[in-house]
């Protein structure tokens, strides 16, 4: 009789699983489960914004912020005339023409050729210099230089130099035309 007692509760323990046993399980499952969709959910977030991201906004302010810092860094030199037009610009710079990046004396110039878009930069060392060209901007619409003088010339040293260019560039992103524009003060301009 002991023999048969001792049968019957291993059975029983071993029969299957209690209720609560199986509410823990589900509620474990639950809490992975909801971790699992708000990663996805932040995924898709992260997705969207990437491809929301305006590539040739972007590459338009690259080309801008090259401008800028070659602008920035002009000067007055007699054998090279700072001559800006509607779709091009040139200036006296420092190009870095040797492997070495040792700067010398060049023009540096920027034009805009409408048959494909292109927006490129052109570099020579003074006075003969072979030209470099590099694109910046493959696909503008429309680029356009103006040169600014200062309002109140009276009180500036006349350089010869406009006290800034400016900057517009208008691009297509999503069927929509952009336009990007940007004032770049010469620091030895003003007249």
């Amino acid at each position: 009789m002991q023999n048969l007692h001792s049968c019957e509760k291993k059975t029983k323990s071993s029969s299957g699983f209690t209720l609560v046993e199986l509410l823990v399980v589900c509620t474990i499952l639950a809490i992975v489960i909801s971790a699992i969709a708000a990663c996805l959910a932040g995924g898709i977030r992260v997705w969207d914004s990437a491809r929301s991201f305006h590539v040739g906004e972007s590459d338009t302010m690259l080309a801008m912020e090259y401008m800028r810092r070659d602008l920035g860094a002009t000067f007055s030199f007699p054998g090279i005339p700072l001559t800006v037009k509607q779709r091009e610009m040139s200036f006296p710079g420092i190009v870095h023409e040797d492997p070495e990046g040792k700067g010398k004396l060049g023009t540096i110039a920027y034009a805009f050729r409408s048959s494909d878009g292109a927006l490129e930069r052109r570099t020579a060392v003074y006075p003969d210099g072979q030209p470099r060209i590099e694109v910046l901007l493959s696909d503008a619409r429309e680029v356009s230089f103006q040169a600014g003088f200062a309002q109140n010339m009276d009180s500036l040293v006349s350089t010869g130099l406009p006290a800034r260019v400016d900057i517009e560039i208008v691009i297509i992103e999503y069927d929509t035309p952009m336009t990007l524009t940007r004032n770049v003060a010469l620091p030895a301009g003003g007249g």
